[in-house]
């Protein structure tokens, strides 16, 4: 019998899963699993234990190792030397985090929206080489490089490396001498009374904001729907919108009507009452009162025109 083949007979007897066997082996339940099945799918060969495998595997048994070593057939290889035994992984690690890297920054970019060509631009890397990091056909990426993609993808450089790392890291910055971009934030697609705007499956993409601000929780863009605030907004232009509950005279702001989804207008304020004020001519300015029912969700900072989305 072959090691494999002892491993999987005793966790049939005593009905253990891979992991049960492997928590009471102390390794992971990827090496149990290649135990079993003889086969290393780094190298494509069979895999051999080292002697210290084979005494914990017969702890995990409760039975000495001498017996283990009877039951074994003569094709069963060991490891003796320690050092020997770790290099038919050192392949498999390596090959492991090249792979983890390439999928991690495929990833990252789509779920930021972000395309290939626009990646090229902020690093000024060719694309064929991002396409060849993210098909994992090479990893030769430089440290500074790595250090404006993580920023960007607000991620830890380790684990995009694709070392087991903790994915987030706290700041979002970027040095001003590597990019322009500082920070990104959610563009909603929905902003109604009584619904988390801020919930996860709200957020249809990522805008950028080339300042530095304290706050970038507070910060997320809207698409511009309709005419009514042309010729300085048009529709699918991006709003960038602080959340604030109240703005100054003249500012334009998101305000939330009667619960309904919100708009974009310009308020003007007195003693009584507010008017909001469309930069279309030909829409009517609407007065609220004190006693109508709106709220003002956010300031707008900054005006994307759509053509730098394409």
């Amino acid at each position: 019998m072959l090691l494999g083949d002892i491993i999987k007979q005793y966790r049939e007897e005593h009905n253990m899963s891979l992991q049960d066997f492997a928590d009471l082996v102390h390794t992971s339940r990827s090496y149990i699993h290649m135990l079993e099945k003889n086969y290393n799918p780094s190298t494509g060969k069979p895999i051999s234990p080292s002697i210290e495998t084979l005494k914990s595997i017969s702890n995990a048994m409760n039975t000495d190792i001498e017996n283990i070593l009877k039951q074994l057939d003569d094709d069963q290889d060991i490891y003796l030397d320690e050092e020997e035994y770790q290099k038919q992984f050192k392949d498999e690690k390596l090959n492991a985090i090249m792979k983890n890297c390439s999928e991690r920054l495929k990833k990252c970019r789509i779920n930021n929206n972000f395309s290939i060509e626009y990646i090229s631009k902020i690093i000024n890397v060719p694309i064929n080489k991002i396409k060849r990091w993210e098909d994992g056909i090479t990893s030769d990426i430089d440290n500074n490089t790595l250090n404006i993609l993580a920023s960007l993808y607000s991620v830890s450089p380790v684990w995009l490396m694709g070392y087991d790392d903790v994915p987030m890291e706290k700041t979002n910055s970027l040095d001003k001498k590597d990019s322009k971009i500082k920070f990104k934030f959610p563009i909603l697609g929905l902003v109604k009374a009584g619904y988390d705007y801020f919930a996860e499956e709200n957020c249809i993409g990522y805008i950028s904001l080339d300042k530095d601000v304290s706050d970038i929780e507070n910060y997320f863009a809207l698409k511009v729907a309709g005419d009514s605030m042309q010729p300085i907004l048009y529709e699918n232009d991006y709003v960038v919108v602080h959340k604030q509950d109240d703005v100054d005279n003249g500012q334009v702001a998101i305000i939330l009507i009667n619960g309904d989804e919100a708009t974009i207008k310009k308020v003007i304020k007195y003693n009584d009452h507010i008017e909001l004020h469309a930069f279309n001519p030909y829409y009517p300015k609407k007065v609220l009162s004190k006693n109508d029912d709106f709220k003002i969700i956010g300031k707008v900072v900054e005006a994307r025109i759509s053509k730098v989305f394409e």
